[in-house]
């Protein structure tokens, strides 16, 4: 991340930086469940979720725990 933070402009560039600092997570997983046990866990308000083809047409269906009472 820290070469595409470089990349962006003023005042971008900064709140990224800082962001990614204190925030910034990469998680692997090797399962679909285990990605989304651990989204559960996080509940994240904004989660981006990169897989093969082979797991992708699995997370739309998935119920994700929102949180939402």
């Amino acid at each position: 991340m820290p070469e595409y933070i470089e990349c962006m402009a003023e005042p971008n560039r900064s709140t990224a930086e800082s962001a990614w600092r204190d925030y910034g997570e990469v998680v692997v997983v090797d399962t679909r469940e285990e990605a989304v046990e651990i989204s559960d866990r996080y509940a994240p308000e904004h989660l981006e979720v990169q897989c093969d083809d082979r797991l992708h047409k699995y997370f739309p269906d998935e119920k994700f725990d929102l949180g939402i009472e």
